[in-house]
């Protein structure tokens, strides 16, 4: 098993291998942000909320910045990341929100609130396989996982103002944000496999695809864990009775292992310069169409998606950055995408 002392060393020689092969290929350095919050813009969601929200059922974030050495073909990196994926009903927005803004609960709702979300820092290690119109790059990355939270919460909520609920909970974390109970968490580890293919059927193509986390797992040695049944101000009913828990539940510490959904990231460009791109994680998914234009030494690109996004990539050289987002004003954004994507050859 791994332990803090093999991953600073992991670190330590990715970090040697940066300062010595001056001889590289390439250096990369690649930041990527997809983001996206379906009943509040993307600010409230880090903030808080304010004011009203829409009827939805996702909030999902996964940013990643990346510092990467190529050596005849062999890519060493590494990499800091942020992930969180919240999935809940309307019903359960309408109740937080209520909440929220101390206003009336008016029915009884079904409340559904799962969560994955954790920070990591990494190493990653890969080979680039060249063929006549195919590069293919399996990488892999070894995680220290930080903050984390895994869980799920069901139950009901009832009619009134204040907090009047009762929910079943099922949690694995290193910091309790409902509770407040923060005991002492073992180590924790994350594997991820990615593959990276470049391929040109014709001198009218190029098609691009990225898989990131095809094969993941994420190990929590003595995670905190908490299962059971809450009650909170006047209720009509206990979920205790469906869920056959005990009201007070029960806290302690044990091994817990998941992971989390691939990432699919294409495109697909004509050499007339339009290109079809789509970006898939779970249930949440962007198709953009874009139109490429040469002005001077830079390939403007206009972006359109099906988020009701627009965005514009601009790539000189070796410097690529682009940016989609469905509104002009930052604070309303509800959907982005953010890359910014820097090559250095030798």
């Amino acid at each position: 098993m791994l332990n803090n002392t093999h991953i600073s060393r992991l670190i330590a020689i990715s970090g040697v291998l940066f300062t010595i092969d001056v001889s590289a290929n390439e250096i990369r350095q690649t930041t990527l942000i997809e983001a996206s919050s379906e009943p509040v813009p993307i600010s409230e969601m880090i903030d808080g909320w304010e004011g009203n929200a829409s009827n939805a059922d996702l909030a999902y974030a996964d940013g990643r910045l990346q510092l990467s050495a190529e050596y005849s073909n062999v890519v060493v990196g590494v990499e800091r990341r942020w992930y969180y994926r919240f999935g809940f009903t309307p019903d359960t927005v309408d109740w937080y929100l209520a909440l929220d803004n101390g206003d009336e609960f008016n029915r009884q709702a079904p409340i559904k609130f799962d969560v994955s979300s954790f920070d990591s820092r990494g190493v990653f290690f890969g080979y680039k396989f060249d063929f006549d119109q195919l590069q293919v790059t399996p990488t892999f990355t070894l995680y220290k996982i930080g903050s984390y939270q895994f869980g799920k919460v069901n139950g009901l909520a009832f009619p009134g103002t204040g907090r009047n609920a009762s929910v079943f909970l099922d949690y694995h974390y290193d910091e309790d944000k409902l509770l407040e109970y923060n005991p002492d968490v073992g180590e924790r580890y994350g594997y991820s496999l990615n593959v990276d293919l470049q391929w040109r059927p014709n001198d009218q193509f190029d098609v691009s695809l990225q898989v990131r986390d095809l094969w993941n797992l994420i190990e929590l040695n003595q995670s905190a864990y908490q299962t059971g049944c809450i009650n909170f101000g006047d209720i009509d009913q206990n979920v205790c009775v469906t869920e056959r828990a005990t009201v007070e539940g029960e806290f302690r510490t044990e091994n817990y292992s998941t992971s989390i959904p691939l990432s699919l990231d294409g495109r697909v460009k004509h050499r007339s310069g339009w290109s079809a791109e789509g970006y898939l994680h779970d249930d949440y998914y962007r198709l953009t169409l874009g139109k490429s234009l040469q002005v001077g030494n830079t390939e403007v690109t206009l972006l359109a998606s099906s988020l009701q996004q627009a965005g514009v990539r601009a790539t000189w050289r070796g410097l690529s950055v682009e940016y989609q987002a469905d509104d002009l004003r930052f604070e309303q954004v509800s959907d982005a995408r953010l890359l910014m994507d820097f090559r250095l050859g030798w």
